[in-house]
Order: C-alpha cells, then sequence, then structure tokens
C-alpha cells in the first residue's frame, strides 16, 4: 500500500484555496486501491506550525473556518511513514520555502522542486530578473518596482503583491492613480489585453491547453 500524504492550509489569506487543491488529488485518486491517502492541515499556534490529521470530508468545505472548530488529532510523522507528501498550501508559508525548507529537514519524500529555487522564484520581481538572465525577457511581462520606471504612462496598470499568488488583492489602475497604492509591498506590471490559458505538461509531454474565461465571460 503506497501510503500519500496530502498537505493543506496555511496562516494567510490563500490558505482557502489549498482546500480545493487537495479536493482535486482526493478525486483523482479516491477509488485507487493501492494508495492510502492522508489529508494533512497546518496551521500557525505561537509563531508554531502544527500538522493535523484531517478527514476527506472536510475537502468539500467552502473556507477552513468552517472546520476550524472540530477537534483534530495531531499528524505524527515518524508514526505513518508516508512515501510520498504533495504540499498543496497556497501563499507565503507554501510557495515561499518554509514548508519545503521543513519537509527536507525531516527527509520526506516529496512532489516539487527544492526550498532554495522556490525562494528564488516566489517573489515576482525576483524570479522576472532571473529569468531575464536566461534570455526569457523578450515576451516576459514587465515588472516594476517603483513608479519612476515606467516609461509609457498611457497604458492602464496592474497593482499586485510582490510576494504570493496573483488570484487576491490585484488592482487595474492608471498611471495617475498607481501611487494610491503601497509600492513596498506591490509590484507594477503592465496590463495585457487578450486571451488567458494555461497550457498542461507532464513528463515532458504537451497535455493540451485551456481557455480560462474571466467572470465577465460567462
Amino acid at each position: 500500500m503506497y501510503r500519500l500524504g496530502i498537505i493543506l492550509g496555511g496562516n494567510d489569506d490563500e490558505s482557502n484555496l489549498s482546500i480545493h487543491s487537495a479536493r482535486f488529488i482526493f478525486e483523482c485518486l479516491c477509488e485507487e486501491k493501492n494508495f492510502q491517502l492522508y489529508f494533512i492541515f497546518t496551521e500557525k499556534h505561537d509563531n508554531q506550525y502544527i500538522f493535523y490529521k484531517l478527514e476527506s470530508k472536510f475537502l468539500y468545505c467552502n473556507t477552513i473556518k468552517d472546520f476550524a472548530h472540530i477537534e483534530k488529532d495531531i499528524f505524527d510523522f515518524n508514526i505513518y511513514n508516508l512515501d510520498l507528501l504533495i504540499p498543496v498550501i497556497h501563499g507565503e508559508f507554501g510557495e515561499g520555502g518554509e514548508l519545503m525548507n521543513m519537509i527536507e529537514k525531516y527527509n520526506i519524500p516529496h512532489l516539487f522542486t527544492d526550498s532554495e529555487h522556490i525562494k528564488n522564484m516566489f517573489f515576482k520581481y525576483q524570479s522576472g530578473q532571473i529569468l531575464k538572465q536566461y534570455d526569457f525577457n523578450k515576451n516576459y511581462i514587465q515588472y516594476y518596482e517603483k513608479i519612476d520606471d515606467i516609461y509609457d504612462n498611457s497604458k492602464l496598470f496592474i497593482i499586485k503583491p510582490n510576494n504570493s499568488g496573483s488570484s487576491y488583492k490585484i488592482n487595474v489602475t492608471n498611471y495617475e492613480n498607481i501611487n494610491n497604492y503601497d509600492l513596498k509591498s506591490n509590484l507594477i506590471e503592465e496590463f495585457l489585453s487578450g486571451q488567458e490559458f494555461t497550457h498542461f505538461v507532464l513528463n515532458g509531454i504537451s497535455q493540451g491547453t485551456i481557455i480560462l474565461k474571466h467572470r465577465g465571460d460567462y
């Protein structure tokens, strides 16, 4: 029996997204007889992350608050001896390298890249500079750290957090209103019109493209 752990939760605004990610994995693997699935929920208490064993039924909650009051058992990684851990935590704890650093410390087999590379790519401006070093700058979206870097003030601009995902706290503005935002924690990005899409690649093989619709398109 293959013991597979899926870890979700966190303590920032993107933590609820991990419920949907974990549910997707559950629905893909729940009928596989060779897998024993363990769902591990984590949240911070007194500046320390605690890991709990979570029943799969809670993956159908809308938010983490829906099961926050439920008494949960501590998940002991030494007892369950996982064959593989899949972290699906969104936000800084999951995507900023801290969680992966803990997983590496306990030598747990896991999916996804190592903590050092995650840290390099978590901050958007820093990741953009790294991509430019490898000649990805020709068609790469331009990020600005400050308004003085902008050379064309006739465009619309996106204001988004530098150190987290692009699914929340996103604003569209013109040049005149950029200074209304905190530019110490946000980036300025040129607004691009067009069609958004996601392309899937698995084991180096293209799996196809999905066109993403915006809320106004439905």
